[in-house]
């Protein structure tokens, strides 16, 4: 229906937006571009986003005013993202899952997840930590 429609939507932009995300407004906005003549209010698609927040399908960034893909998007619908946009999407490197909204080796372009990052930052013992891709060495940011 238009509620599943609207999340196809949300979903198709973050995973071919640059950074994983959709600002807040352009969420909102997407309810007004919906097939065959379907109309949602602002008021309904505030109330599916609130939910689809509360049930880890998105997060919320509240700090940059947007919404990132939540866990349950990548467990559930994962391998359907990665066949539909697989021009868009990567595995990250390092847990080798998909990853939508990471960091990228500056380097080889290659994706992590931000934790994966930290946990090998973490881990490392040292200022020395390298790309585990192409092996050029990170700064600590």
């Amino acid at each position: 229906g238009i509620n599943a429609e609207y999340g196809r939507r949300i979903i198709e932009q973050m995973v071919v937006s640059a950074d994983g995300s959709l600002k807040s407004t352009d969420c909102l906005t997407l309810c007004n571009n919906l097939t065959e003549g379907k109309k949602m209010s602002y008021t309904h698609a505030k109330d599916l986003l609130r939910g689809w927040v509360s049930e880890r399908w998105l997060i919320e960034d509240r700090k940059n005013n947007s919404f990132q893909l939540g866990p349950r998007v990548t467990i559930e619908l994962g391998q359907y993202i990665q066949s539909v946009y697989h021009d868009h999407v990567t595995n990250c490197q390092l847990c080798k899952t998909l990853c939508v909204y990471g960091s990228r080796c500056d380097s080889c372009n290659c994706k992590f997840h931000g934790h994966c990052k930290q946990r090998l930052f973490n881990n490392s013992g040292s200022l020395n930590v390298r790309c585990p891709s192409c092996k050029t060495q990170w700064d600590i940011k």
